[in-house]
C-alpha cells in the first residue's frame, strides 16, 4: 500500500532518483554496494547480507514478485540493470508475516521505470576496463488512459586474470541480453489492466573460481542462465475499497558445462526451476484513520534438472492481513500477520515442536505477527521500533539436492538431508528495532544552508533451528566428503547502525552532498558460547577456544561503512 516515508511505522530506505542518474553504476549490485548495513558476499553469486544474515534469508523482488534462481541459497544481482530501475524499496527486520519465507532478514523490492506523458525514450552506453560494456535502449509513451513502455539492455565483459604476490586469480567473461516490456490500461477511473514480461540470458565463459567450506575449486568451461517471467494483473477501486487481482509466472534454466566429470552428472550439470503465483488482495479504509488489508496467495514451485532427479515440488496457501492505525497525528502502528500451509510440512508456521499449552501462544506462532510503531515528536523528530517474528521453509536445496563436485581443488558431494533419512524444521526468528531520525537539519553556512539527516537504530534478532552445513563423513571411495544439513544452531545478531547525509548549495547551479554509514554487527552462535563458558569448545588446533578468540558467525564483518561525496554541476 502506497503511504508517505514519514509516515510508514516500518522503516523503508527507498534509493533512486538523481543517484542512479548520476553514477557509473552497471546493476543493483552496484547500487546496494553502497547502502548501510548491506553487504555484498562474493563466495558463489553477488549476494546481499542483511541483518547479519546470510543472502538466502533476504527476499529479492522484481516489480513485486519473487525472483528465482538462487544458487548455493544466492540470487545474483548482477543480473538486474540499473538502467532500467525506477528507484529500489528496503526494509530491514523480518517481513514473513507480509512476504512469508525467504523474507526472515528482509525484503528488497526492484520497481522498473515507467514511461514519462508522450514519447520519450534513451540510448546509452559505457565501457569500463576490466568490466562490463553496456547498450541500454528503453523507450515508451504515457497517456492518460494507457501506458506502454520497453526496456533492452546488453552487456559484455572479456576475460582477464589479475596476478599479486604469485598467486593467479580468473575472471571469467560474460555475455548478457535483459528485455521487458511492461503496459497499463486504464479501462474505467475505476478500474485497470497491467501486464509486463521479462527475459534474461546470460552465458559465462573462460576460466571460474569459487569458494566452499574453505576449498578453491576452479574450472574452464561455461554457465548459461535464462529467465522468463510475466504478470497478469487488475485493479478495481470502489469508493474506499481496494481489490486487486494478480497471476504470475517464472522459468529459470541454468546449465553447467565443466571440464571434469561431475560423478554420475558428467560434465553437464542443468537445474529448472518453474513458479506459478496467483493472490487477492482487498483493502479498505474503514475510516480516516484505519485502513484494514486481507489477502490470500497460492504459488506451486518445483524443480528439476541433474541436481534434482526426483523433482521435488513445493504446494503453498497463505492467508495475511495487515492493520495500519494512526489514531493522532503523532502516533501511527501497522499490526501484521501471515498463515502458510505448505506441501512439504504439516504446518509450515508450526512444525517446531513448540509444546504450547495456552492456545492464545499457538495462534500467535502460527500466525508470525509482526507490530510496528512510528512516533512523530517532533515534525523533524521520529522514533521507530517494531518486534516481529519471521520463518523459513527449508529450499529444495536443504532437502533434495544430489551434487558432486569433482574440480581442481576440491572433491566433495552435497546431499539433501531428506536423502538421508533426515528432516529438517524451518527457521524461526524473533526480531526487535528501535531507531530513532532527526530530519530538516538546517545550518547557515555564509549565503546558503546546510540540510541534512541523521539516523542511529539498533536491533537484535534471535534465531533458532538455523539450518547449516555439517560433514556427514567420507563416501564409499573414501576420497571425498561427503556434507549434508541439519538444524542446529541457536544463534543471534545484534547492532547499531548509524547514517548521516548532507547537502550544500554552492552557487545557483552546483552543489554538494555527501553521504556516511557505519554499522556495528555482533554475530554469535549461543551454542558455541555455552561451550567455550564450560569449556568444552575446543579450538582447531588443539587448543580451547576464548571469548576473545571465538570470532562469531563467519563471514561477517564486525565493523563495516560507506561514504559518498558528490558534487553537481546542473547545466552539465
Amino acid at each position: 500500500n502506497e503511504s508517505l516515508i514519514k509516515d510508514s511505522p516500518v522503516r523503508v530506505e527507498v534509493v533512486g532518483g538523481d543517484k542512479l542518474k548520476s553514477s557509473a553504476m552497471v546493476n543493483s549490485a552496484d547500487l546496494l554496494r553502497e547502502q548501510s548495513g548491506l553487504l555484498l558476499t562474493t563466495n558463489v553469486r553477488t549476494g546481499v547480507q542483511m541483518m547479519g544474515l546470510s543472502p538466502d534469508y533476504t527476499m529479492i523482488l522484481l516489480d513485486g514478485q519473487p525472483m528465482i534462481g538462487r544458487v548455493a541459497g544466492v540470487l545474483d544481482l548482477s543480473r538486474i540493470s540499473v538502467g532500467n530501475i525506477d528507484r529500489v524499496e528496503i526494509v530491514k527486520g523480518p517481513m514473513s508475516s507480509l512476504y512469508g519465507s525467504e523474507a526472515l532478514a528482509g525484503v528488497i523490492n526492484i520497481i522498473t521505470k515507467r514511461p514519462a506523458d508522450g514519447w520519450s525514450g534513451k540510448l546509452y552506453s559505457q565501457y569500463l576496463q576490466h568490466g562490463a560494456a553496456e547498450l541500454q535502449l528503453d523507450g515508451g509513451y504515457g497517456a492518460t488512459d494507457y501506458e506502454i513502455s520497453g526496456f533492452f539492455n546488453s552487456k559484455s565483459a572479456q576475460p582477464f586474470e589479475l596476478t599479486e604476490n604469485g598467486r593467479t586469480v580468473p575472471y571469467s567473461g560474460f555475455t548478457d541480453y535483459t528485455a521487458q516490456t511492461k503496459g497499463l490500461w486504464r479501462i474505467t477511473p475505476g478500474l485497470k489492466l497491467s501486464a509486463n514480461g521479462r527475459f534474461f540470458e546470460s552465458e559465462s565463459s573462460g576460466k571460474f573460481t569459487e569458494s566452499f567450506f574453505g576449498q578453491v575449486a576452479s574450472n574452464t568451461g561455461s554457465v548459461v542462465q535464462r529467465e522468463f517471467s510475466g504478470t497478469l494483473g487488475t485493479e478495481w477501486t470502489h469508493g474506499k475499497a481496494r481489490l486487486t487481482a494478480q497471476l504470475y509466472g517464472s522459468k529459470y534454466t541454468e546449465q553447467y558445462n565443466f571440464d571434469t566429470t561431475q560423478a554420475t552428472a558428467g560434465k553437464t550439470d542443468d537445474l529448472s526451476r518453474q513458479i506459478w503465483r496467483g493472490y487477492l488482495q482487498y483493502d479498505v479504509f474503514w475510516n480516516l484513520r484505519n485502513r484494514f488489508t486481507f489477502g490470500l496467495e497460492a504459488d506451486y514451485d518445483n524443480t528439476s534438472g541433474s541436481r534434482y532427479p526426483d523433482k521435488p515440488f513445493y504446494r503453498t496457501f497463505s492467508l495475511f492481513g495487515q492493520w495500519e492505525g494512526n489514531p493522532t497525528e503523532w502516533v501511527s502502528y501497522a499490526l501484521s500477520a501471515r498463515y502458510v500451509g505448505n506441501s512439504a510440512y504439516d504446518n509450515a508456521s508450526f512444525n517446531g515442536g513448540e509444546p504450547f499449552d495456552s492456545t492464545l501462544l499457538k495462534v500467535l506462532w502460527l500466525a508470525n505477527p509482526k507490530l510496528a510503531l512510528n512516533f512523530k515528536i517532533t515534525d523533524n523528530l521520529q522514533f521507530r521500533t517494531s518486534i516481529g517474528t519471521g520463518y523459513k521453509v527449508p529450499d529444495f536445496r536443504q532437502l533434495y539436492v544430489q551434487f558432486s563436485n569433482r574440480l581442481a581443488g576440491a572433491g566433495y558431494d552435497l546431499v539433501g538431508a531428506r536423502r538421508l533419512g533426515l528432516d529438517l524444521q524451518p527457521e524461526r526468528s524473533t526480531a526487535f528495532d528501535a531507531g530513532i531520525m532527526v530530519d530538516g537539519i538546517d545550518i547557515p553556512i555564509g549565503d546558503n544552508k546546510l540540510t541534512g539527516m541523521v539516523e542511529v537504530r539498533a536491533f537484535r534478532n534471535n534465531l533458532s533451528n538455523l539450518i547449516e552445513y555439517y560433514y556427514v563423513g567420507q563416501d564409499a571411495t573414501g576420497a571425498n566428503a561427503v556434507y549434508s544439513y541439519r538444524n542446529l544452531s541457536r544463534v543471534y545478531t545484534q547492532g547499531l547502525e548509524t547514517n548521516l547525509h548532507l547537502a550544500l548549495p554552492v552557487s545557483d547551479s552546483t552543489s554538494l552532498s555527501a553521504s556516511f554509514g557505519y554499522q556495528f554487527l555482533d554475530a554469535n552462535d549461543i551454542e558455541v558460547l555455552d561451550a567455550i563458558k564450560d569449556g568444552r569448545a575446543i579450538y582447531i588446533n588443539g587448543e580451547y577456544l576464548t571469548y576473545k578468540t571465538y570470532g562469531g558467525l563467519w563471514f561477517r564483518s564486525r565493523h563495516s561503512g560507506v561514504a559518498r561525496v558528490q558534487y553537481d554541476h546542473r547545466p552539465y
